[in-house]
């Protein structure tokens, strides 16, 4: 489920629809903590979250929040600009998928992050990336859940068996099957 902690961002970015600001509000740690059960029971115990916003490293309670979804299949949607502050390595070291997309008509960086290292390779044309933690493993991709759209026939009803059979959605799947075998 998607989770939108702050509405605060600067960057405005062409993509994003949120309308996020730089003066936006951030949700309070006492209704994200009350969004977790609301998840697990929609979610027949599943525990899938991803956190967004606006920018949700301009959350002040963003490492709180990365703590309490660490043993959840989290991914951190992000415009990666944390990577050059203090954050970097404490939402690094969290473990957490760290989804990045970018507007390069805002800023020209996309992270592929070497979990050992802790240093970036810039990109600014492999929109978007997802760390798997797990995995330890960039997955890029510029196309769309579904595949390439590039005709207006592409375009059609969403399912839930679609869902189901994105990449992304049965990596998270996956990873959640292991952690339960692990206990």
């Amino acid at each position: 489920m998607l989770v939108k902690i702050t509405t605060q961002c600067s960057m405005g970015c062409t993509h994003c629809m949120e309308e996020a600001l730089p003066e936006g509000e951030h949700m309070s740690l006492e209704t994200f903590k009350k969004v977790l059960p609301f998840i697990e029971a929609c979610y027949n115990g599943i525990r899938i979250i991803l956190l967004s916003g606006g920018e949700p490293t301009n959350h002040p309670d963003i490492l709180k929040i990365i703590e309490m979804v660490k043993n959840w299949n989290a991914v951190l949607l992000s415009n990666g600009l944390f990577y050059s502050g203090p954050l970097k390595d404490p939402i690094l070291d969290s473990g957490i998928t760290i989804q990045v997309y970018n507007d390069p008509n805002y800023y020209d960086i996309v992270i592929f992050h070497d979990r050992e290292t802790k240093k970036l390779e810039i990109s600014p044309f492999s929109n978007p990336a997802i760390f798997l933690p797990e995995f330890n493993e960039i997955v890029w991709g510029i196309e769309s859940w579904w595949g390439v759209i590039e005709k207006e026939d592409d375009l059609r009803q969403i399912t839930d068996k679609d869902i189901q059979n994105i990449w992304y959605v049965k990596a998270l799947k996956a990873v959640q099957e292991k952690k339960d075998k692990e206990g």
